[in-house]
């Protein structure tokens, strides 16, 4: 646009993108060679057990549209590109596959939690503790202050590997459940400070509270 003294002037841009390029979910997703059960490219999260032959050398494919670009995260090392060798670490092994729309602004991130099934892997993969925010659960802390006014508490744990056993049990008291690969339990409480324990034993025997 010209002023009328015919020196001022400015320029307006205007940025257009069609919907049609944005699209930014895959396809598909392959750990060596086979396709993750159940996929769906909405669903962004996955939990996954590798055996240990596997977690030595893991090929991970993702299949986008149309050339999208995409990009491989393990370790905090990423990897442009669809295709990636990993090798795991005993536990618990994050990997984070990005994916971006031709529109440049669109991206979906698909994170898969890798659980490497060694025989010494005494770690949970998940509790639920009333009064806990499941956010502020972390597999490598071992020690959690909860604040409870009702009486009694509910937990559930879930192992990492399917055949450990996990047992809850509070100090003091018989109240004690044993399972395979997952627990649940209600605990009454009492005046004062209630220890719960939750011994995870492995496949080898290896334990962990």
């Amino acid at each position: 646009v010209t002023a009328p003294d015919g020196i001022t002037t400015k320029e307006y841009k205007l940025y257009l993108f069609n919907d049609n390029y944005s699209d930014d979910e895959l396809t598909s997703i392959k750990l060596n060679g086979k396709e993750i059960a159940d996929f769906d490219p909405e669903q962004e999260e996955y939990v996954i057990r590798v055996s240990d032959e596997e977690a030595a050398s893991l090929n991970i494919e993702a299949f986008n549209k149309d050339n999208q670009l995409t990009s491989i995260t393990y370790q905090n090392q990423r990897v442009e590109g669809t295709t990636r060798n990993v090798s795991l670490t005993s536990g618990l092994n994050e990997v984070v596959i990005t994916n971006q729309a031709k529109d440049i602004w669109s991206r979906k991130y698909y994170t898969l939690k890798l659980i490497a099934e060694t025989k010494d892997n005494a770690d949970l993969l998940d509790l639920n503790v009333e009064g806990l925010s499941d956010a502020a659960f972390d597999p490598d802390t071992l020690t959690y202050n909860v604040s409870n006014t009702t009486g009694t508490i509910k937990l559930s744990a879930l192992t990492q590997v399917k055949e450990s056993k996990v047992t809850m049990s509070m100090d003091y008291t018989k109240h004690s459940i044993v399972g395979v690969n997952e627990a649940e339990y209600t605990f009454d409480l009492y005046e004062g400070l209630n220890v719960i324990r939750i011994l995870v034993e492995a496949v080898d025997g290896t334990t962990q509270t």
